[in-house]
């Protein structure tokens, strides 16, 4: 059974946390069921019936998906989605899954976002409880961390910016790890409220500095918002 969603006051961080802790707990566990579900089906699954199961339950938390058809003599569907990290911590992570003729894929993209940061949503940005929403604003960020997520060297931070907000990410492990979030109308540094405010709503900003140094790449474009070319590279990697 779902928990009820609600509205988070924006002075209200005590509510966020809860919120996101909750959450991304819950969705670990309904991941967990559907997979136990697809175990048990034995390979039995249609293209058709496992795109009706991901689609249903992961939403709005399908950062892109690329289905090339669900009949035919090679049926293929496969989906970039946010979910929750399965090693008992409480990131939520970016993940691929496929379906096809042969059976299931799922694989962990290394691009995870601390709950902190998700907290930092709900409370700044969303107002709002739900992941699902969450995940409209975090959609371009993810797709354009994706190209350099594992190329961060130690020691330097990456920002990607929208008109939304900025994200903060750092290295980790074999990835990146999104560690806060700030929302555009309460970002006190003027550069990286420049950047979202050039960025609006249809560009993201990518900015790359080492700590103590300043930057070292910054690129601005128009990221393609079907997300093709992250999902290409995913793909060939």
């Amino acid at each position: 059974m779902k928990s009820p969603e609600f509205t988070i006051a924006a002075n209200d961080a005590t509510l966020a946390h809860a919120a996101a802790y909750g959450r991304i707990k819950q969705l670990r566990g309904d991941t967990k069921r559907l997979f136990e579900r697809i175990v048990a089906l034995d390979g039995k699954t249609s293209v058709r019936d496992g795109a009706h199961m991901v689609e249903e339950h992961f939403g709005k938390l399908v950062i892109f998906r690329d289905i090339d058809r669900l009949r035919g003599s090679r049926p293929r569907a496969r989906w970039m989605a946010l979910d929750a990290t399965v090693d008992g911590g409480s990131d939520m992570v970016a993940i691929l899954i496929g379906v096809d003729s042969y059976g299931w894929l799922v694989r962990d993209l290394s691009i995870r976002l601390a709950p902190h940061t998700v907290a930092r949503l709900m409370q700044r940005t969303t107002k709002h409880s739900s992941l699902q929403r969450g995940a409209d604003v975090l959609r371009h960020h993810i797709l354009a961390v994706i190209p350099k997520a594992t190329e961060l060297p130690e020691g330097h931070t990456m920002t990607t910016a929208t008109g939304a907000g900025a994200l903060i990410w750092v290295p980790h492990k074999e990835g990146v790890r999104g560690v806060t979030w700030l929302g555009a109308d309460t970002i006190v540094d003027r550069y990286i409220a420049k950047l979202c405010s050039e960025a609006a709503d249809t560009r993201i900003a990518v900015h790359i500095e080492k700590t103590n140094e300043g930057a070292i790449w910054t690129r601005r474009s128009a990221e393609d918002v079907d997300g093709t070319m992250p999902m290409r590279l995913l793909l060939s990697g």
